[in-house]
């Protein structure tokens, strides 16, 4: 487990060497239609965070986010479990469920070995798991949950190249001024013009306003195909949970 002291997030890595063993509900029946795909009975992280009776999980869906009571919390980058007051989320590396048992306490699913009606898949060498445990204080839905969960799935990545001459080629300075509520998730070249997709992942309206370092820009919106859907202003509007991509065109 590694604690930041700039930041609550606690990251935990768990490595484990299998042989065989049967891990989950246990049954001798290859072919028993009870499932012994439950995760209480999983390998599994599991602690006991000192919430009160009404909290509720809360689940990263695709393109919303949602409380459930369901005990078996299910999301995508992150999941979490949050009383108003206090709250623990889950951000997932291969990991996607946050289960709230019985005794009170919550458990991060790992690993599943047994006869299974589907199909029967044992365990063989060395499994590493990675995942990280945020806490929280307040509402979840200013927690900034999904943001700090993309931060963990994607960190930021160093790359060498050999020195060069120190001139400059053409390039492009990109400026966002972008709300808490609205991600990049994309920007990339392609056929030499700059496309950048926002997110708004926050579920309320907003606006981003961009602008480039090489003079006037043409902006237009496409799909995510590529095709032109027509010409946009600096100011771009997103609705609750919407995507936008735009390539920004040099004007001649």
């Amino acid at each position: 487990m590694t604690v930041r002291a700039d930041s609550s997030r606690v990251d935990c890595r768990a490595r484990f060497h299998f042989d065989g063993q049967k891990i989950g509900r246990l049954s001798e029946n290859k072919k028993d239609p009870d499932s012994a795909f439950v995760h209480e009975e999983k390998l599994r992280f599991k602690l006991f965070p000192a919430l009160g009776d009404g909290a509720v999980g809360v689940r990263d869906l695709p393109f919303a986010v949602a409380e459930t009571a369901d005990p078996y919390v299910e999301g995508i980058y992150w999941t979490a479990v949050s009383d108003g007051r206090l709250g623990l989320a889950v951000f997932n590396r291969g990991t996607m469920a946050l289960v709230r048992e019985a005794d009170g306490g919550l458990s991060v699913p790992l690993a599943h070995a047994m006869h299974y009606i589907w199909r029967t898949r044992m365990l063989s060498g060395d499994f590493e798991y990675e995942f990280a445990l945020y806490p929280f204080a307040g509402s979840w839905r200013a927690a900034r949950l999904h943001r700090n969960a993309l931060e963990y799935s994607f960190p930021p990545l160093g790359i060498s190249t050999a020195p060069g001459s120190g001139r400059r080629g053409r390039r492009v300075q990109l400026a966002l001024d972008l709300p808490d509520d609205v991600l990049v998730s994309a920007a990339y070249s392609r056929g030499g013009r700059v496309h950048v997709r926002l997110f708004e992942h926050e579920g309320r309206r907003s606006t981003a306003t961009l602008r480039s370092g090489l003079g006037e820009m043409r902006l237009v919106e496409t799909d995510l195909a590529g095709s032109e859907k027509g010409e946009v202003t600096a100011s771009l509007e997103l609705r609750p949970w919407q995507l936008r991509t735009v390539r920004m065109d040099r004007r001649r």
